[in-house]
């Protein structure tokens, strides 16, 4: 859509109009128009130009697409390119998770047993631990404790571990652990 002077009054708008909240991992697609004196026209979301103030924290696709990197908050500015002074900001807070990311202790084989051990998470009612398993991440089972005894394990095996804890009947996860490789 191309944007005369003439057409200097018309608004532009953002869905959402002012801020929104989003969890870190997580994407949001933000929708466009602009009002015609008659109706909101949509607007392609990649004919805008998008200006992140702290691009640590979030970014934007060309497609218009929100993804939250880490805790924080930001500002984004969006601008039809053919009409960049009609630009408006809104602000995005990006929640991260409240549990840290799991650290290895020791690990051993002995036999057909593999041992994993892992340091405590603060907050943490559980762990989950997943192995990898033909070309993708199987989830082994979840443990109480730091550590889980996987008898008959497979030689060579890679896992990993994150923490869980239950608030209501919700679950929330921190982030992954390294990738754990036993010979």
């Amino acid at each position: 859509m191309e944007v005369t002077k003439e057409q200097d009054g018309n608004l532009f708008y953002i869905n959402p109009l002012y801020s929104f909240s989003m969890k870190k991992g997580t994407s949001r697609s933000i929708s466009y128009s602009i009002y015609n004196g008659f109706v909101n026209v949509p607007l392609v979301a990649g004919g805008m130009k998008y200006t992140v103030y702290t691009p640590s924290v979030c970014k934007v696709s060309a497609s218009g697409k929100v993804t939250g990197l880490k805790a924080g908050k930001t500002k984004i500015k969006v601008a039809p390119q053919a009409a960049p002074s009609l630009a408006k900001t809104f602000t995005v807070t990006v929640k991260g998770s409240s549990l840290a990311k799991v650290s290895w202790g020791k690990c051993r084989r002995s036999s057909k047993t593999v041992l994993l051990q892992w340091k405590k998470v603060k907050g943490a009612t559980a762990y989950e631990i997943y192995r990898y398993k033909n070309k993708k991440w199987v989830k082994v089972t979840t443990a109480g404790k730091t550590s889980y005894k996987y008898k008959n394990a497979p030689k060579n095996g890679s896992y990993k571990v994150r923490a869980l804890k239950k608030s209501g009947n919700k679950k929330i996860y921190g982030s992954f652990s390294a990738v754990k490789k036993i010979r």
